[in-house]
């Protein structure tokens, strides 16, 4: 009997919700997707600000070779 309930009170539930229930699943996943390409878009960001950095001390280098050069060369 209790059992019948049960069963009774899932198919409710089910018939009621379950419409609502998959709507909100999908978009659970949706936004899960949308924040793992977040994430992804935000480590190339970071992999980019790194290389940007690495060329601006590169260039720095430069630079100070240059102005080096410059020196012993009396510009």
């Amino acid at each position: 009997k209790e059992l019948d309930k049960e069963r009774y009170y899932r198919e409710y539930l089910d018939d009621t919700f379950g419409e609502l229930y998959l709507k909100i699943e999908e978009k659970d996943i949706k936004l899960a997707t949308q924040a793992t390409e977040l994430a992804e878009k935000d480590s190339e960001l970071v992999a980019q600000a790194t290389e940007l950095a690495a060329k601006d001390a590169e260039l720095a280098a430069q630079a100070t070779e240059l102005a080096e050069l410059k020196k012993r060369l009396g510009l």
